[in-house]
C-alpha cells in the first residue's frame, strides 16, 4: 500500500473513493447490471475470437 502511493499519488483519491460508502451502496444495487453489462463483453469477445478462428 505504502509503496503505491508513493509510486502513484493520485491513487489515494481513488481509494477514498473506492472505500466510500456510497460507491459501496450503488456497487450493490447495481451489481446484477454490472454483472449482466460484463457477461455481454465477454460473449461479444467471444464471438469476435470465434470469428477470427473462423476466417
Amino acid at each position: 500500500m505504502n509503496r503505491k502511493e508513493k509510486e502513484q499519488p493520485t491513487s489515494m483519491p481513488l481509494e477514498n473513493i473506492y472505500v466510500s460508502p456510497g460507491v459501496r451502496e450503488s456497487w450493490s444495487e447495481n451489481r446484477s447490471a454490472i454483472v449482466l453489462s460484463i457477461a455481454i463483453v465477454v460473449v461479444m469477445l467471444l464471438v469476435i475470437a470465434a470469428g477470427h478462428t473462423g476466417a
